[in-house]
């Protein structure tokens, strides 16, 4: 096993790293940082030598399970480690297969062909073993901010409009999601309650394109909406609503719909830059719980999914984050606010549920970190 120092780079704002004995590390901050062991716990530890570039294929870990084959696409072998520190899972070996299509995954649980399903919805005939659970996932539309017309607020404020998102959700997702004003569901630190979604205005949405064009803005200039594929259960019809929606007010929109792969190339910088305007659908979860890692991502200028932001509003969430307790919450709820009012770099959408396909052979109980994070040495049999 590689030593701390061999293991570990510093996280960002760390000023020191320290290794005190072979199972102890010591790190001073620049600053305070009260979430500091929060974030340590999403630090994947790999070999020095592992790729830049490509997936973590002979992973370093401690936990109750060690990989024993992995068939890229298609499925991922597990065994119990023999050296767990903890108390052993109650399965010996486990499999993840990889099925593309929703009722496809339903259908092995009601066939007893699998013990757990992803991605899931009532609409995919898994009936009484769907389990629903909060994920923290928020669906929105991210603008691209430095070409036009999307480069203009009031433009980006009439797609805000523009978007019937009660409709939305009552027409495809009836069974739990919610309508979405800001980019963190409820419960998570900085979460705003004040803060409404955006009416439903189309009237509005188009006097603010026309009162663009009259300026000189493109209006009329083609802007790419960039969909990915199958990311969660009936994205393509919430897709062509939105195209439709957005043709209503006066906007070109042509929908691309892309395989996972094709769309990472949208949605995290360097980003695509030769097609011009763009808006990406995004679903975004914060399972950790705090602001900070949703802001820092996608509203900080230089976040790794942010494509524009000002000074001062970098300057907002610099204050933010060595805050703690009441503070906290206050600076970033007032974040929360300064975007839908002075950026509208997004159009928030909904924030999701999750559902699980769950076998009457095993008792699991989902938690919201369950969508990312799913322990299979929680899972115990009926």
């Amino acid at each position: 096993m590689p030593s701390f120092a061999q293991l570990l780079h510093s996280p960002p704002g760390c000023h020191g790293l320290d290794v005190v004995n072979d199972t102890t590390l010591k790190i001073t901050t620049e600053e305070p940082d009260p979430i500091l062991p929060l974030k340590l716990s999403f630090i994947e530890i790999v070999s020095p030598a592992t790729s830049d570039t490509e997936k973590v294929r002979e992973p370093a870990g401690t936990g109750p399970y060690e990989i024993a084959n992995w068939s890229s696409g298609n499925n991922i072998r597990l065994t119990q480690f023999a050296d767990y520190w903890g108390d052993k899972p109650e399965f010996p070996n486990v499999e993840y297969v990889w099925r593309g299509e929703a009722t496809v995954r339903a259908a092995m649980i009601t066939n007893g062909e699998a013990d757990i399903a992803t991605g899931l919805s009532q609409d995919d005939g898994i009936g009484d073993y769907g389990v629903p659970y909060p994920n923290n996932e928020t669906v929105a539309v991210r603008f691209q901010g430095n070409v036009a017309p999307l480069d203009d607020i009031r433009i980006r404020q009439a797609i805000n409009y523009a978007i019937d998102k009660q409709g939305i959700v009552d027409a495809l997702y009836p069974n739990g999601d919610q309508v979405a004003a800001q980019i963190i569901p409820e419960g998570v630190v900085g979460h705003n309650p004040d803060l409404e979604p955006w009416p439903f205005d189309p009237e509005k949405a188009s006097q603010l394109v026309e009162e663009a064009r009259a300026d000189g803005v493109p209006v009329d200039t083609e802007i790419q909406l960039v969909v990915r594929t199958a990311q969660f259960p009936k994205i393509q019809e919430m897709a062509e609503i939105l195209q439709g929606e957005f043709a209503e007010i006066g906007l070109n929109v042509n929908l691309q719909m892309l395989e996972t792969a094709q769309h990472l190339e949208y949605q995290t910088a360097p980003f695509v830059t030769n097609q011009g305007p763009i808006m990406l659908l995004i679903q975004h979860g914060n399972q950790a719980g705090d602001a900070q890692f949703s802001v820092d991502q996608y509203f900080l200028s230089d976040g790794p999914q942010s494509e524009f932001g000002t000074d001062e509003f970098d300057a907002m969430m610099d204050a933010a984050r060595p805050l703690s307790g009441d503070e906290r919450e206050a600076a970033y709820e007032e974040i929360m606010n300064y975007e839908v009012e002075s950026i509208v770099q997004m159009a928030f959408i909904s924030h999701q549920p999750g559902m699980l396909g769950i076998s009457d052979r095993i008792n699991y109980t989902p938690n919201s970190a369950s969508g990312d994070e799913l322990r299979i040495s929680t899972v115990t049999s009926a």
